[in-house]
């Protein structure tokens, strides 16, 4: 799918799937390397303050995914790689099973097919925590739930959410 930075698909699912545990996995060819307020985001789920993103971040390129609960980033996780190659597609997975004892493997991401291991900022889930994917909420497929100039511009292709299973 083309997305020309305005527009985004929507989902709004009728019951609720897994929020705890799930894999997100995505071909995404941005056209641009965003600047000043634009973003390019994927996946974007709200509710009232509550937010869950990933996206690609302004000016720098990084790959960035958050939860925002109102008030804090129970997620925050932003890592190294830079995703600045307009001329490539970009195989993204992010990985999450916030019951996982240990807060580093409660979510993993992955690029082509490489597990990301360097995160600044590195706020990891609480145990058990659910963000708002795979809720009732409006799921937006390469729009920003709240700022249209962070929707993405470039493709999307493969889009797949498993529910229920962490995969690498």
């Amino acid at each position: 799918i083309r997305f020309d930075g305005t527009d985004y698909l929507v989902r709004n699912p009728t019951t609720t799937g897994n929020r705890k545990t799930l894999t997100l996995s995505t071909w995404i060819k941005p056209d641009r390397v965003p600047s000043g307020t634009e973003y390019h985001t994927f996946l974007s789920v709200h509710s009232g303050t509550h937010r869950t993103n990933f996206y690609i971040l302004p000016s720098d390129g990084k790959l960035y995914f958050e939860w925002y609960n109102g008030s804090s980033y129970p997620i925050d996780l932003a890592p190294s790689v830079l995703l600045r190659d307009v001329s490539s597609w970009y195989h993204v997975v992010l990985s999450m099973d916030t019951t996982q004892g240990v807060s580093t493997d409660r979510v993993k991401m992955y690029v082509n097919g490489d597990q990301l291991t360097s995160f600044s900022p590195a706020t990891y889930p609480s145990q058990n925590d659910e963000p708002l994917w795979n809720s009732t909420n409006e799921h937006r497929f390469g729009g920003h739930s709240t700022v249209t100039a962070r929707n993405l511009s470039g493709y999307m292709s493969n889009y797949t959410l498993v529910d229920g299973l962490q995969l690498d």
